[in-house]
Parts: C-alpha cells; sequence; structure tokens
C-alpha cells in the first residue's frame, strides 16, 4: 500500500479543517509547502469523526451542516479521504509498542502516513515529540516547521 513513489501526503484533521477554510496561515511553513506541492492529500477516515465530534461539543462550527460540509470538503482540491485498512490497524499496536500516547486517532493518523510511506502534515506537539524520539529514524513522517 505504499504511495511514496507519488506527489502525496497525509494531512492531520487540524490541517485539512485549515485548508479547507482557506487559513493556511496557521499551517506551518514547511507543511504549507508539502502541500502545495501534493497531488494528492490523504485525509484519514478518522479525520471525519473528529471533526464531528468537535462539532457535537460545541467547540467548532462549520459554515454547512455537518453532513453537507464533510461532504464537500472529502473532495475539495486535492483531498481524498483514506479508508481505515488492516494495514493501517496493525500498524497502530507496532507504534504503540514503540511509546506513540494512547490517543486512538493520533494513532490512526500517524500509522496512515506510516504505513503509505508518505509525509504526515501535522502541528501536533505529541506526534511531533513522538517522531523525534522513534526508533524509526531512518524515516521521518512528520513536517511541519
Amino acid at each position: 500500500m505504499r504511495r511514496s513513489d507519488t506527489n502525496a501526503c497525509v494531512v492531520d484533521t487540524h490541517v485539512w479543517l485549515w485548508a479547507i477554510a482557506g487559513d493556511e496561515n496557521r499551517i506551518g511553513r514547511r507543511a504549507r509547502r508539502v502541500l502545495s506541492q501534493c497531488a494528492i492529500a490523504y485525509v484519514p477516515a478518522i479525520a471525519q469523526w473528529e471533526i464531528a465530534s468537535l462539532v457535537a461539543n460545541g467547540r467548532l462550527q462549520l459554515a454547512a451542516p455537518l453532513d453537507e460540509w464533510l461532504e464537500i470538503a472529502a473532495g475539495a482540491g486535492a483531498f481524498r479521504i483514506e479508508p481505515l485498512t488492516s494495514a493501517v490497524a496493525g500498524m497502530t499496536a507496532e507504534i504503540a509498542a514503540e511509546g506513540f500516547h494512547a490517543d486512538p486517532a493520533d494513532r490512526l493518523i500517524y500509522a496512515t502516513a506510516r504505513v503509505m510511506g508518505l509525509p504526515l502534515l501535522t502541528g501536533d506537539s505529541e506526534i511531533r515529540a513522538f517522531e523525534a524520539r522513534s526508533p524509526q529514524r531512518r524515516s521521518r513522517h512528520v513536517v511541519w516547521n
């Protein structure tokens, strides 16, 4: 399932939200540059759940009803929803054993990028800290500043 031979990337939920909202200045400089060069920006399916949870908890307001916004955002520009696969599910166990924090959404997002062999555009400090101490030093996945 590696797609590292394509000009593609994986985006975290907040990057997807900010890009769709036209708020790219909130995205890190390097991540913004990588995103602009991605022919396809994969959005792990769990990001849809994260957005729905934020809306349900009153922490996020969208310009359209949730289901409509998700449908539009899923195919906006270069964005494509990447479904959960058995390889990604398996990778979550591997990164947990490496010390990745317990947030299941973050695990699925990071695992998606690692399985696909693509850079992950994220400003999430816990994901970036894991990457900094990761035993997978030979292959860096996280891009931000």
